[in-house]
């Protein structure tokens, strides 16, 4: 698994070259991508990201539910971010 930060990731969405860039499409390819919650926030508060991107982007995550203490993440339950009651 290779965690994607949201500077390769809008890189390789814009059709930049490079090192990291390759990385990306890479992990994409092989289904070994995924996204931190902090990179994944970034990218869908974009109001120019298409809705096919992200819709993409919110089915990565597997149901898989995040564990914190930090508060600010209750307001992503409306993207669908899952959070484990503690």
């Amino acid at each position: 698994m290779i965690a994607l930060d949201s500077s390769s990731l809008i890189a390789y969405l814009s059709g930049s070259k490079g090192g990291d860039v390759d990385a990306v499409e890479f992990a994409l390819r092989q289904k070994q991508a995924v996204l931190p919650p902090v990179v994944l926030s970034e990218l869908l508060s974009d109001p120019k990201l298409p809705p096919a991107t992200a819709e993409a982007f919110k089915g990565m995550d597997h149901d898989v539910p995040l564990l914190t203490r930090d508060a600010d993440f209750r307001s992503f339950g409306h993207a669908g971010l899952k959070l484990l009651p503690f």
